[in-house]
């Protein structure tokens, strides 16, 4: 079948194929809707650094939702300056 056959194909049975995609959304509408309490949406890789840090918030905090920690500094150059070179090449002690 050459890609004009299917494509007159498609243009001819275009009401046909609009109903089959309606179809096919409403009857996986149910599922989508609580798609997010079956599928994990951040990536975790098992023995990882992250990996560890997320159990210790989880039996630090006991809360399913401490999956993140933000980090405030204060005092770091702009990225768009020359001392960011500098600033990334010292050592964290020097830093706290």
């Amino acid at each position: 079948m050459s890609r004009a056959t299917l494509a007159a194909i498609i243009v001819r049975r275009r009401g046909l194929i609009a109903l089959v995609w309606i179809l096919a959304c409403a009857l996986l509408l149910p599922k989508a809707r609580r798609i997010e309490s079956v599928l994990r949406v951040a990536a975790r890789v098992d023995g990882s650094e992250s990996a560890a840090v997320d159990e210790q918030l989880a039996n630090r905090f006991q809360s399913p939702f401490a999956h993140s920690v933000v980090l405030v500094a204060a005092g770091i150059p702009s990225a768009q300056s020359f001392q960011i070179n500098t600033f990334r090449k010292q050592p964290l002690e020097q830093m706290l």
